[in-house]
């Protein structure tokens, strides 16, 4: 090849690299030079400048140890680099995403690397991606409208255009549409599933299968429950206590504060049992369902010892019968077979100020349904407010 060739060519190539080189400069958004036919050294470093800060402020990995050269080719070649270095977006969710059908919602992704201008695409979406929130680095909110068929989609978030690996958790697709069957009123009385079943328990409302949902707000209400093979029936449930959801076994009616007995102090139980508002078999269906079991027994008094009298004499501690008819050591320290603590002993200095002591009692035997006291007579009064104190099971 003749000298005239070599050099041709090499003019040739020089150009071109130059020119598609401004061009690429010339697009980024915000990065303005001019008289492009008179840079200089020092305009090539304010460029630079300009470049570094609109780089940083969009997380563009780039080269920072960019060297001006008097060639501009070298110029070139090394800020177009700058800008095409990108970092590759990674999912970091490892759960799958379940929205229902034909709704709008914001779905939330966890990850690294994101970036103003990350490109969310969601392949063979039949519907809306409304909007994307770019929140940070490490997340990214989607928000989409589904249609009404029940399927699973890939999400890829793509930083330049640089895709990254599919999710691919446990092999299963990030995005799932189901067709969730959600919670409905009932005349503003209870609360049941739309398709007019009903969950086993206040927790199973809340943490339904897969094709069940707890929608509305989360309230402390009445539900139905179908705990077995027989009717339903209502309940209340507490759904924002302790994280968790309780079904409440509720008493008909107080153990009223008053003398209860006509003699002296006695070892004895009370004549009767205290009323509970559910049947005893839908007690026992819940408890069935249930791996958690608690109540507080709250003792009011005026003479009557509910526990310690002076300095360890538990001589006069109560003892509780269960709602299947078991019960409890009684005149002693400590309740053997039973997890029973005595929080508040505000009964210990009997006297005639009204005062009580609390039983803290986890025991799947409960609800309490009897007590037995030795210190009972006729002018020592004593009771429950039973109502305000139910069982809870979940």
């Amino acid at each position: 090849m003749s000298l005239f060739k070599k050099t041709f060519k090499i003019i040739f190539f020089s150009f071109l690299t130059f020119f598609f080189s401004l061009s690429i400069l010339w697009a980024w958004n915000g990065l303005f030079v001019e008289n492009w036919d008179m840079l200089s050294l020092t305009k090539w470093n304010e460029m630079i400048n300009k470049l570094n800060t609109k780089i940083d402020q969009s997380n563009v990995v780039w080269t920072s140890n960019i060297v001006v050269k008097k060639s501009w080719t070298g110029i070139i070649i090394s800020l177009t680099w700058s800008i095409l270095s990108s970092p590759i977006p990674d999912i970091k969710t490892k759960t799958q995403i379940e929205i229902p059908t034909s709704t709008t919602t914001t779905i939330s992704l966890d990850g690294d690397d994101f970036i103003p201008n990350s490109i969310v695409t969601i392949p063979n979406f039949p519907w809306t991606i409304n909007y994307v929130n770019i929140n940070s680095q490490s997340n990214i909110d989607i928000n989409l409208t589904s249609n009404n068929t029940q399927w699973v989609y890939d999400i890829i978030v793509s930083n330049n255009w640089v895709l990254n690996t599919l999710w691919n958790w446990n092999w299963e697709n990030l995005l799932k549409i189901v067709n969730k069957i959600t919670i409905v009123w009932d005349d503003i009385s209870w609360r049941r599933f739309t398709n007019n079943t009903f969950a086993t328990s206040c927790n199973t409302y809340r943490n339904p299968t897969w094709d069940y949902e707890y929608s509305w707000d989360i309230w402390d209400w009445n539900y139905l429950i179908k705990p077995d093979f027989n009717s339903e029936f209502i309940v209340y449930c507490d759904m924002t206590t302790d994280s968790w959801w309780w079904t409440r076994i509720s008493y008909s009616s107080n153990f009223p504060h008053q003398a209860h007995f006509t003699d002296g102090d006695a070892n004895r139980w009370l004549d009767s049992n205290f009323s509970l508002d559910l049947t005893d078999s839908r007690i026992n269906a819940i408890r069935a369902v249930s791996t958690e079991w608690k109540q507080k027994y709250y003792g009011t008094c005026q003479w009557v010892i509910h526990y310690l009298y002076q300095t360890n004499n538990y001589w006069y501690a109560f003892g509780f019968r269960f709602h299947n008819g078991h019960e409890t050591a009684y005149n002693q320290q400590t309740y053997p077979s039973t997890n029973i603590v005595v929080s508040n002993d505000g009964c210990m200095v009997n006297n005639n100020t009204m005062s009580s002591t609390e039983f803290d009692i986890i025991d799947i035997r409960v609800p309490i349904i009897n007590v037995h006291s030795r210190d009972n007579s006729s002018t020592e009064q004593w009771g429950s407010p039973l109502t305000n104190n139910p069982a809870w099971f979940r």
